[in-house]
């Protein structure tokens, strides 16, 4: 029930309910356009897992999955298998998030069961792990290398984007991993409910309802006018006046891009 607040940003949270869960989440740039995906049908106590789609610059999908996985608890093969079948029913997908699987096909000294299964299902679909050859565990001196907070990309996505390990973990016993896709979003639309004026015409419309004030104070007095009423009869008497100070095709609400 913690409060998160970042500017700019749209929250998508999977909090812990109960004991032994671990949250994830994702912050979406508010500009873009997304619709969260329901991952209802994939659950199991091994992971938590959340998804959002995106639409592209040349109007195909992207889909981006957070994963946790439980380093404890097994994720049986199906429903490993079923996951991706769903994930590459969509143009591009990106997976990312600490899959606790070991494999050195992603440069993991050592490899375990559920990197076998990982391995086998990323093979069957062509994915690629994008992650270079380095350390994402902190650990002490030697230990094995361990490389389990993965990004995976279905095989188009995979041709323009770059995954690089920082080197400072910020506090952290994981150093981040940071993937960058070279390709464009459609932006959201944003309601457009401020009526801009120049300074000349702010001084104008001011006169205007200084002039008028007297008027309008007398007519929204009448015992037929409740508070409401009054408040509705002045706000559209100031709108209306600023209105006529500007051209026609922008008198109306509409919704405009935001750029990112």
């Amino acid at each position: 029930d913690s409060i998160f607040n970042s500017s700019g940003h749209v929250q998508l949270r999977e909090d812990i309910t109960g004991a032994g869960d671990r949250g994830v989440a994702m912050l979406i740039q508010s500009s873009l356009r997304f619709d969260p995906i329901d991952l209802s049908a994939f659950f199991h106590p091994s992971w938590e897992i959340q998804g959002a789609t995106f639409t592209t610059g040349d109007s195909t999908t992207l889909a981006i999955f957070n994963i946790y996985k439980h380093c404890n608890l097994v994720t049986p093969a199906q429903v490993i298998r079923t996951f991706f079948n769903f994930s590459s029913t969509f143009n591009h997908a990106l997976i990312v998030g600490d899959l606790n699987a070991h494999h050195p096909h992603w440069h993991c000294d050592q490899t375990d069961a559920i990197g076998r299964i990982l391995f086998d299902e990323l093979d069957r679909v062509d994915y690629v792990v994008l992650n270079e050859d380095a350390p994402i565990l902190i650990q002490p001196p030697g230990r094995h290398k361990s490389v389990i907070d993965l990004a995976i990309a279905s095989p188009a996505l995979a041709l323009i984007t770059h995954s690089d390990t920082e080197m400072d973990p910020m506090g952290s016993d994981h150093y981040p991993v940071y993937s960058t896709i070279g390709g464009t979003l459609l932006n959201a639309k944003r309601f457009l409910y401020k009526i801009k004026l120049s300074e000349q015409q702010l001084a104008d419309l001011t006169r205007t309802l200084w002039r008028d004030f007297a008027g309008l104070r007398s007519a929204s007095s009448g015992s037929c006018f409740s508070p409401i009423a009054r408040y509705e009869h002045l706000n559209n008497h100031v709108v209306e006046g600023a209105r006529e100070y500007l051209p026609e095709n922008q008198r109306l609400p509409r919704t405009v891009k935001v750029k990112g």
